[in-house]
């Protein structure tokens, strides 16, 4: 299992990155049918090579929910920055503990933390990544608590949903406009992150898929929570985004108020 937590947070840290990197000038909607479409197509086939790729008619919910989560996640990080953008995905751990606020002291004291944290990052700026991240995260805690008793099969499930939130993409995309000279265009402008942003994406969310099935949700979110630092620092590292100290201690406090909040919630983790 550690392992599986590692590369949950290297994944969803890289993802990311991907995200903002693809989607800097490009229509949000060519975006999100890459991304989505792609790690739809990664997920069938590792799938097929498991001997698990049957269709999972139990991911219909998951998928309408996911649909929105994710249009609103990678809108979020379109809108950038990251090293601002990244730590606020930690408020789904929060709303997970608030639906269902089973803990002590810790839990709450993490919920305070977090608060402290949103303080010192600049909380008060409401930008518009910032906003739509916290749809993500609303519409996100709704979907966890659905994957916890649908999931089944991580392969068969993940490729499932992901086939119908690239499909409701594709077609909202396609609304809005002509579809594939956007994504022609951004396959020639960026055919690294055309690659990359898809299987990083279909990777990380096999990984929660997994821990959520092994661990539980609140151990799986707190690896997403360590995601949320990583994603800040390559930000700053990767990207040169700008940074202040106390915008930092504000990460830190809003990635550790998570974790505490999910380790009390979770009973110490012992949640199967």
């Amino acid at each position: 299992m550690a392992w599986w937590l590692m590369a949950r947070v290297v994944l969803l840290s890289v993802e990311r990155i991907a995200l903002r990197q693809l989607g800097q000038g490009a229509p949000p909607g060519s975006v999100m049918a890459w991304a989505y479409a792609g790690a739809a197509a990664v997920l069938w086939i590792g799938a097929v090579f498991a001997g698990r790729g049957a269709w999972n008619g139990s991911a219909w919910l998951a998928a309408a929910i996911y649909g929105g989560a994710f249009a609103a996640y990678a809108w979020a990080l379109q809108k950038g920055p990251v090293s601002v953008v990244s730590p606020w995905a930690n408020a789904t751990a929060v709303l997970l503990f608030l639906v269902h606020p089973i803990g002590g002291v810790l839990a709450w004291a993490g919920v305070a933390a977090f608060l402290g944290g949103i303080v010192l990052l600049g909380g008060a700026n409401l930008t518009p990544g910032v906003a739509a991240m916290m749809v993500s995260d609303g519409l996100l805690a709704w979907g966890r608590l659905t994957d916890a008793h649908l999931a089944g099969d991580p392969w068969s499930y993940g490729a499932t949903l992901y086939t119908l939130v690239a499909a409701g993409m594709t077609l909202g995309a396609r609304l809005a406009g002509p579809v594939l000279p956007e994504w022609a265009r951004l396959w020639r402008r960026r055919p690294g992150w055309v690659l990359v942003a898809p299987a990083v994406n279909g990777a990380s969310y096999l990984t929660l898929l997994v821990l959520m099935a092994r661990l539980g949700p609140a151990p799986a979110e707190a690896a997403s929570g360590l995601a949320g630092l990583g994603g800040a620092l390559l930000g700053r590292i990767w990207l040169k985004e700008a940074g202040t100290r106390p915008g930092w201690v504000g990460v830190g406090l809003m990635t550790a108020g998570a974790i505490a909040v999910l380790y009390d919630h979770g009973l110490g983790f012992r949640v199967k």
